[in-house]
């Protein structure tokens, strides 16, 4: 299929070239974290071969996800990173080529994982995904630990050598000025 194609480049080949030679040149280096920031989600959402949930993520750009997750694995990337936005919700995901094979990945344990995605909520966009569909998502992406589609918010991001710590953050509405809060997860990951 297209999205198959190893011709397909979702960030064009001499930016491919950048980011690699920065994973390398980011290990050798001795830093405990490689961290991409980035725009759509990387996770896989559907099965290997089967239609993409959505073509516009690196999921209809599977060659090119997949060139990205060999550099990783060349450069001996051991805590990758990828932190996501334009989602209009939050998300976390052990970051897997293929989640849904359990030979190679255990979601109980996070052994084969390859690093961690972390996607923050919109600010004032619609939420997605709606509430009755959140258990059929959770239920179909073992590799999903969280999912919130109906706040708005942020989240903060805390790094030591030893471990990443996600919180998410959510305001109450976005309808009116407010100093107001409210803690909605929290998620660790150690290197």
């Amino acid at each position: 299929s297209v999205i198959e194609r190893s011709s397909r480049h979702i960030l064009g080949a001499r930016q491919e070239e950048w980011l690699f030679d920065g994973l390398r040149d980011s290990t050798a280096a001795g830093r405990p974290w490689q961290i991409l920031g980035q725009q759509v989600m990387m996770s896989p959402q559907t099965t290997p071969g089967g239609p993409p949930a959505n073509t516009d993520s690196w999921d209809g750009y599977r060659a090119a996800r997949n060139r990205v997750f060999d550099a990783a694995a060349a450069a001996k990337v051991k805590n990758l990173v990828v932190l996501t936005g334009d989602v209009h919700s939050a998300w976390a995901y052990d970051l897997v080529r293929d989640p849904f094979d359990a030979k190679k990945y255990n979601p109980a344990t996070g052994a084969g994982a390859i690093g961690t995605e972390i996607v923050t909520p919109s600010i004032t966009s619609p939420a997605w995904p709606p509430a009755d569909q959140l258990a059929a998502i959770q239920a179909a992406r073992p590799h999903l630990k969280y999912v919130s589609g109906e706040h708005r918010g942020y989240v903060v991001l805390d790094l030591t050598p030893e471990r990443l710590q996600a919180d998410w953050w959510y305001v109450p509405t976005i309808l009116e000025r407010s100093a107001s809060e409210q803690f909605g997860k929290g998620m660790a990951s150690e290197a």
